[in-house]
């Protein structure tokens, strides 16, 4: 769903923001880029990215759901509180 997508990277080194794919990302808890501007690797946690992501997807099946669910109609008994 997300595999398209970047997200930016600053190197510790140098500061330079490196576009990382999700792709790339997704299958593993740790993973190394080098640096696009000094070519220095960088190692980047992914723990709390999957936790994330995670996340985000059971939000979205819970958005689906809803939107999946049939609607009420107006002025149903269970539109009014007393």
């Amino acid at each position: 769903m997300f595999e398209d997508e970047t997200v930016t990277v600053a190197c510790p080194n140098c500061g330079y923001k490196n576009p990382v794919l999700l792709r790339e990302a997704e299958s593993a808890l740790e993973t190394s880029i080098v640096c696009n501007h000094c070519h220095k690797a960088i190692k980047i946690g992914l723990e709390g990215f999957h936790r994330h992501l995670d996340q985000v997807r059971a939000e979205l099946d819970a958005i689906q759901h809803d939107a999946a669910a049939p609607k009420k109609k107006p002025g149903s008994k269970d539109d009014y509180q007393i």
